[in-house]
């Protein structure tokens, strides 16, 4: 994903994380495995909707470019 990502947007973070649906996790912190996040859907949501760098067309072009390296299974 790094190198996916470093062509087009290489000032952009790329981070791991596990998230978990429909479970209990607890209401302040947020759990690590092996130093990978562990979110549920709406923890998950909220990091991925936090304010960042990328402009609207920045994020529209960084998707397509991870949609064409990761086709679909």
């Amino acid at each position: 994903m790094k190198a996916a990502v470093a062509d087009i947007a290489p000032d952009v973070s790329v981070h791991g994380c596990f998230c978990f649906v429909d479970t209990e996790l607890p209401l302040f912190g947020t759990p690590t495995i092996s130093g990978f996040s562990v979110f549920g859907r709406r923890g998950l949501t909220r990091q991925l909707n936090a304010a960042g760098g990328l402009t609207a067309d920045d994020a529209v072009t960084l998707a397509t470019a991870i949609r064409q390296s990761f086709p679909v299974a």
